[in-house]
């Protein structure tokens, strides 16, 4: 494009500094403070005319990784905090969907990883974290189908599309070889928090908290060999998931077009290494 008017430069450099240590063979610690940017956009699609600001964000994180019972069991553990100045979102105004800077947002969080292999053909997984995502400074106003939205002080309001608790658990079995061929069985399970798809935090425009199954089985030469059978069940319960939404222009009624994670699934394959 050619004697385009509008221009958006934006230059960074990020930056990362660190410190770990290796206490013993069984324990290693870090600590590691870091900047990155997301550059400034031209919104061509909805005809913005104002260019949005490049996002920054800082983050510090501290963190642990432990084994215990002869390496039989790992855990790791982290905390971090991360400080977002100008967030790129995308927001519903007017007719169009526009983009916008949030100026003040932040996350704070924590996790937790823990690895066990009770038993050699086993292996256990549990995976937790917490996330606190929130708006520190940011004001918008609702689009209705009457244009009759009102300012909002969103400050405190969850950032769109964070939940704040995810839970995992799995379980791998890898069983004696059967005339040459290993099998091999594995479940995951998943849980996430509400998820909200607006600054709003409008709870029609959301995914409640939910869960999901999903089931592995395989089959592989005992030896190293080239290929590999499997079949796999998501979402074994056939839960309904709303993946995210689509905001439509106020002369719609301001409505919203909802997007799904698949139903259950079914599958079998082969794959062949050469």
């Amino acid at each position: 494009m050619t004697n385009f008017p509008l221009r958006s430069k934006t230059n960074s450099l990020p930056y990362r500094v660190g410190i770990e240590g290796q206490l013993s063979s069984d324990l290693f610690i870090y600590a590691k403070y870091g900047t990155a940017a997301k550059d400034g956009a031209i919104n061509l699609g909805s005809g913005q005319l104002t260019p949005v600001s490049k996002e920054k964000v800082a983050t510090a994180e501290v963190g642990a990784k432990a084994w215990f019972f002869d390496r039989k069991l790992r855990v790791n553990v982290a905390a971090f905090s991360s400080d977002y100045t100008d967030l790129q979102i995308s927001q519903l105004v007017g007719v169009s969907v526009a983009l916008a800077n949030a100026p003040k947002a932040r996350i704070n969080g924590a996790e937790i990883e823990i690895e066990a292999r009770p038993a050699e053909p086993l292996r256990l997984t549990f995976n937790a974290g917490y996330l606190d995502p929130k708006f520190r400074e940011f004001i918008n106003t609702p689009t209705t189908a009457d244009f009759s939205g009102v300012p909002t002080d969103l400050r405190g309001n969850q950032l769109p599309n964070v939940p704040k608790w995810s839970i995992s658990a799995g379980a791998t079995y890898t069983g004696p070889a059967i005339g040459g061929v290993v099998p091999e069985l594995s479940a995951q399970y998943l849980w996430r928090d509400r998820v909200y798809f607006d600054e709003f935090n409008t709870i029609a425009n959301s995914q409640k908290p939910i869960g999901t199954l999903d089931l592995f089985a395989s089959l592989k030469p005992e030896a190293k060999g080239p290929w590999r059978l499997y079949g796999f069940v998501r979402n074994v319960t056939n839960k309904t998931v709303i993946a995210g939404s689509t905001g439509y222009a106020g002369i719609l009624g301001a409505m919203r077009a909802f997007s799904y994670a698949p139903p259950r699934q079914f599958g079998v394959g082969l794959s062949l290494a050469f």
